[in-house]
């Protein structure tokens, strides 16, 4: 993802030139000669990137034991949940979301809080179910409060569709992943419960998401209307 992302660095004119840096460009804003119009400032981003992927390689390159690994996923969990309640407590108190970024928590771009949300879901159901195996039920407990907090986040006030895409399609694959012989009675019951809930509060209410995802539905069978139409 790193050396993909090197691509903003290559000639603007190597891959086409969008329409809106021809508009920039008519009203006298200087854009440059690279993809990327603040070259300084993604250095910057970059350089913070790859400290994170050499950071990531070397905590896989640890060993953790099974029980060091579930509390890890449970702090991360509980993190992920405890964001979504600051980010909407300060959505109004903090000079940080204002000026129409409320729907983006703490970062610059909507996609990224919708991303980080999703990511603790999914870790969150699985760490979930690897307490229904174990019988940990304090844990249990806690892990499906923060997915609860973590879809009303998700659901209500994240204005991003990937959110939702990744919370549907996030467990689907991972269910797929581990095979049908991984779950015992409980765990599919479980699965199936927190899978009709999900659907249920989707259906059922109005968000501002909601309404971003039915456009794009429209768009696309107008799309394919039209491409089936003589």
């Amino acid at each position: 993802m790193v050396l993909l992302s090197l691509g903003a660095f290559l000639p603007a004119d190597l891959i086409g030139r969008p329409g809106w840096r021809d508009g920039l460009e008519a009203l006298g804003v200087e854009t440059g000669k690279l993809n990327v119009i603040q070259w300084q400032m993604a250095l910057e981003y970059h350089a913070v990137y790859l400290f994170l992927a050499f950071a990531a390689f070397w905590i896989l390159g640890l060993r953790f034991s099974a029980r060091a690994t579930s509390q890890l996923a449970l702090a991360f969990v509980m993190a992920v949940a405890f964001y979504a309640i600051i980010a909407k407590i300060s959505e109004n108190q903090l000079a940080l979301n204002r000026g129409g970024r409320e729907a983006f928590g703490f970062f610059p771009n909507r996609n990224h809080n919708s991303n980080f949300l999703s990511l603790g879901f999914v870790c969150g159901l699985g760490a979930f179910f690897q307490t229904i195996r174990s019988k940990h039920f304090v844990r249990m407990a806690i892990l499906l409060i923060c997915n609860g907090v973590i879809l009303w986040a998700v659901f209500s006030w994240n204005m991003s569709r990937s959110g939702i895409v990744l919370c549907l399609l996030g467990p689907c694959l991972w269910f797929i992943g581990l095979g049908w012989r991984y779950f015992g009675k409980n765990e599919l019951k479980a699965f199936a419960l927190i899978f009709l809930l999900g659907v249920g509060v989707f259906v059922l209410n109005q968000f501002g998401v909601k309404e971003r995802l039915s456009g794009t539905v429209e768009k696309i069978e107008e799309t394919f209307a039209d491409e089936m139409s003589p």
